[in-house]
């Protein structure tokens, strides 16, 4: 890639591998790549005939690193409709990981009226066209995009699920195992499982090794959302994972990880030993906020999910008191329960309210009325659920073997629908909270680099050195502070100067640029 030389001049670099403190250095990049990493020992150099004509950012005050990575997002749409991806230029996230949670846009087949219900969680705009399939068909359609940011895609094992349950494939594990085969072959980093979504959740032990085992094979990755991550069954669950990992040798990372309506810190405590335990190729991602955002069908207890959404809907009308005592029953609070979308037009003022309010401005149990969205919105209802704490996802994060992923989506700041802070302000939160716990900078900024590039397998990422890519980014330590919250979750970070992809800025002096030099990165 040509692009115009540019020498970020002035700052102090950290590397990204956590081995140093931040040392003074200029560097200088071209053509897609790092050219050299220009060390200054008497706080100024003189110019070499190399560096004509190359323009010059000012990094004063600022630390230079690699564009951070973020190993657990849901922008496989979004990256196509929303391609200027403000969420997260303004972070610093420079490359993102998608097709998590056992979610992904393909495989499918073209006349399942059903598959978009199922991905519903990523199927943020409706309005793009599936003109594709295989997942190979949809790697063509990434590849031919561009955007402000690079993704990464995994297949989701949900999604080959629901293709071989439409096709009424015999043997479902081998049916499944061949389509993540194919997928893997065709150019996807990894597998997600997602063990609380359906039709995924019904999974069997066999089915679940046939999938790791592929996965194992072609020495991928497998990014798994946890069967449940309440204080009863968290530990079991990352239990599950870590067997399934001992069993097969596959490359592990356990999603998100976070203790839900726990009673004590002994359960996550006990869930980290278990992952620092369980050998190098386990880690997990985290991310530092008190709630999560789902599917208000989730709410519904797992016989009911598992049957779908179709089944739902269909059922509904003569059901709906069984329907309303399967969520009375799932323990939640409805002041805890915030709503962010609905599809159904008279539902959305309810957005941005929680549970508790709109039952009480109905004057009906709460949850009749999240029956009823879900009815009107043929289940489209999205939801922010609180119910960890804050100094348990400090801990998580803080672990060695913990990453930092924000579970959000590429979106702008004009997005028409309410969603989680952690959108716009996963890393800057993240990275302050461990820096201001203690942590040094060269260590934080490791998790969110050259860590995650290692475990996806991202050669010349996550790491600031000669011959590198071109994927930069420039805070400043001491502005950098998340401003997004669950009452404004659209505002940018404060902080991050500049931005780089492959060379060409995206973000300078805290403004985009519009440039799309971002693309879809496949293994092969």
């Amino acid at each position: 890639m040509n692009t115009e030389p540019l020498l970020l001049a002035g700052g102090l670099v950290v590397d990204g591998t956590g081995l140093g403190p931040p040392r003074r250095a200029d560097v200088l990049l071209r053509d897609g790549r790092v050219e050299e990493v220009l060390t200054v020992t008497d706080g100024s150099w003189e110019p070499t005939s190399r560096l004509e004509g190359t323009r010059r950012l000012d990094c004063t005050g600022a630390l230079v690193a690699p564009g951070f990575i973020d190993i657990h997002t849901h922008s496989d749409l979004t990256w196509l409709s929303t391609p200027e991806c403000s969420s997260r230029v303004t972070q610093g996230i420079t490359t993102e990981v998608i097709g998590n949670c056992g979610m992904s846009p393909a495989p499918h087949h073209h006349r399942d009226p059903n598959f978009r219900q199922v991905i519903s969680v990523i199927d943020q705009d409706p309005d793009i066209p599936f003109n594709f399939e295989s997942f190979s068909e949809y790697l063509e359609v990434l590849t031919a995009h561009r955007a402000a940011v690079n993704v990464v895609p995994l297949v989701g094992h949900g999604s080959a699920c629901q293709t071989a349950l439409f096709q009424g494939l015999a043997d479902r594990p081998a049916a499944v195992a061949k389509l993540v085969d194919e997928a893997l072959n065709a150019g996807a980093w990894g597998t997600s499982l997602g063990l609380m979504y359906p039709p995924g959740e019904a999974s069997g032990p066999e089915e679940l090794a046939a999938v790791a085992a592929v996965t194992a094979e072609a020495d991928a990755l497998l990014a798994v959302h946890l069967r449940a991550y309440d204080g009863k069954s968290l530990s079991r669950s990352v239990g599950e994972a870590c067997l399934l990992q001992a069993r097969t040798g596959v490359n592990l990372e356990i999603s998100h990880l976070r203790a839900v309506r726990a009673e004590s810190s002994a359960v996550i405590e006990d869930s980290l030993e278990q992952i620092e335990l369980a050998g190098p190729r386990v880690h997990a991602d985290a991310y530092p906020y008190t709630a999560g955002q789902t599917t208000l069908f989730q709410l519904l207890a797992p016989e009911d999910r598992q049957k779908g959404t179709a089944s739902f809907l269909e059922a509904m009308p003569g059901h709906r008191k069984h329907y309303s005592d399967s969520i009375a029953a799932s323990g939640f609070e409805p002041e805890k329960i915030l709503v962010v979308r609905t599809i159904a037009p008279q539902d959305r003022p309810v957005v941005g309210r929680s549970l508790a309010v709109v039952a009480q401005d109905e004057g009906r149990p709460w949850p009749e009325v999240a029956v009823d969205l879900l009815w009107r919105s043929a289940c489209y209802v999205d939801v922010v659920v609180f119910g960890s704490r804050l100094a348990e996802q400090e801990r998580v994060l803080a672990r060695p073997k913990v990453m930092v992923g924000s579970d959000g989506f590429s979106i702008s700041s004009s997005y028409p629908a309410a969603v989680h802070p952690r959108a716009f302000g996963a890393f800057p939160k993240s990275l302050r909270l461990l820096v201001d716990g203690g942590m040094s900078w060269e260590h934080a900024i490791a998790k969110v680099t050259g860590l995650p590039a290692a475990k996806v397998g991202l050669e010349g990422r996550g790491k600031l050195k000669a011959r590198s890519h071109a994927d930069v980014v420039v805070i400043e330590p001491d502005n950098l502070v998340d401003r997004a919250t669950y009452e404004s979750p659209l505002v940018p970070a404060a902080g991050v100067r500049h931005v780089i992809v492959s060379g060409v800025p995206v973000l300078e002096a805290g403004s985009p640029t519009g440039a799309r030099p971002g693309r879809a990165l496949l293994r092969r």
